[in-house]
């Protein structure tokens, strides 16, 4: 679906849009152990998908740009 960003709840800010949110490769060398985890790039907390009442994710709409940029339409990689 189109214009749709993923929501993710913050402990400290509340919910915020994945535009906000980066994907994080963390590297435990004494217990040699690799996971991922999502944080909230504005203030550093780890965030977890908002779900709703069946455990389905939650969406929210938001203008074309932001969703655009939010996808990497306006990423150099995308276009050299």
């Amino acid at each position: 679906m189109i214009d749709l960003l993923p929501v993710f709840i913050c402990p400290k800010c509340g919910e915020v849009l994945s535009d906000q949110v980066e994907d994080i490769e963390i590297i435990d060398v004494d217990r040699d152990d690799v996971w991922k985890e999502s944080i909230h790039i504005l203030c550093g907390h780890s965030v977890k998908r908002k779900l709703g009442e069946h455990g389905e994710p939650c969406y929210e709409h938001v203008d074309h740009e932001q969703w655009l940029w939010a996808n990497g339409f306006y990423d150099e990689e995308f276009h050299p």
